[in-house]
């Protein structure tokens, strides 16, 4: 029985072999494709709009290409607030550098700022006269639940921190991120870091794991006094003499409110299948007459404290 299935496994493959075209091309008809990306930022008003295109390539291999596909040229505007914004044209530094070399080609503003809940909308017109566009509306303001949040670490009657706020599920994904500042004393002079405290800590393999926020649209976000300490310590891990170790008492959780496009976006990219194989990967774009992704974030700051005690039993010395 097995003999007569693998004949006929077998026989079908050759079928299907012996009819295929011999000018078979898996990569298709090549059709050059315009791409317009920019994000516009709530926490500061340098503004980076990027426009490439698509390219093709001898072989399978797209790193073949050194040709970078920038395009250079376009006139690349902005509708917002009853005003209109041009972007300049500029280079600035790649990280790391790439094929393409180490300057990266790209188009700005440096005089926008974000407000709550308005329309946006952008338009590139490329030299050879194409024209994408798009628009959003920024996320709606993010209004603190000072009753039920907490102001000080660690938290009073309840076993965890925690900052809520109002939102919109519908339109809006949240992000936060508690940022502490710490200073080191290194040949008598004070150094300044600043690193991104996790919700919590995952103990694998007898390691501890933190564990960062991801954009959600929960409109509350917990975080574990544990962890927070256990964050701290590890600053000073190694290093006997803790008193070189200070710590800002007042410090900010930052909410991040994504718009609509970058939750849809975010969305599509998002969505796990353990049990399938997926063969269509997500291509989203919300970019009439090209693809990209143009979309807006604000930022509102949660101001919140430690208690001295806190920093002081660490071996670190506060500073208010």
């Amino acid at each position: 029985m097995k003999f007569k299935y693998l004949i006929t496994v077998c026989t079908l493959t050759l079928i299907t072999l012996s009819s295929c075209d011999e000018s078979f091309n898996p990569k298709g008809e090549y059709t050059e494709k315009y791409i317009l990306n920019c994000v516009l930022r709530g926490d500061t008003s340098y503004q980076v709009a990027i426009l490439t295109h698509s390219y093709d390539v001898n072989g399978y291999d797209p790193y073949m290409n050194k040709t970078d596909p920038a395009i250079t040229g376009a006139d690349i505007r902005l509708w917002y607030n009853d005003s209109v914004f041009v972007f300049r044209d500029s280079v600035v530094d790649r990280i790391g550098g790439t094929r393409y070399g180490d300057s990266l080609k790209i188009y700005y503003l440096n005089n926008l700022n974000l407000q709550y809940n308005k329309p946006v909308e952008i338009e590139a017109l490329l030299p050879d006269g194409r024209r994408l566009e798009s628009s959003t509306t920024t996320a709606k303001d993010i209004i603190f639940d000072d009753k039920n949040s907490s102001k000080v670490i660690p938290p009073v009657n309840t076993s965890l921190v925690q900052v809520g706020w109002n939102g919109n599920s519908e339109t809006s994904y949240y992000l936060s991120r508690f940022k502490v500042t710490w200073y080191k004393k290194v040949n008598g002079q004070s150094e300044m870091h600043v690193m991104e405290i996790p919700v919590k800590y995952n103990l694998k393999g007898g390691q501890y794991i933190p564990v960062y926020p991801k954009p959600s649209f929960q409109t509350t976000v917990f975080y574990d006094p544990d962890g927070i300490r256990r964050a701290l310590e590890s600053i000073s891990e190694g290093d006997p003499d803790k008193s070189n170790y200070s710590v800002l008492i007042n410090n900010q959780i930052e909410i991040f409110g994504l718009d609509q496009n970058l939750v849809r976006y975010y969305a599509a990219n998002t969505q796990d299948n353990n049990f399938t194989v997926r063969l269509d990967e997500t291509d989203y774009s919300n970019i009439d007459g090209g693809f990209g992704v143009f979309g807006s974030y604000v930022i509102k700051n949660y101001n919140i404290r430690f208690v001295a005690d806190f920093i002081t039993e660490l071996g670190y010395n506060p500073i208010y």
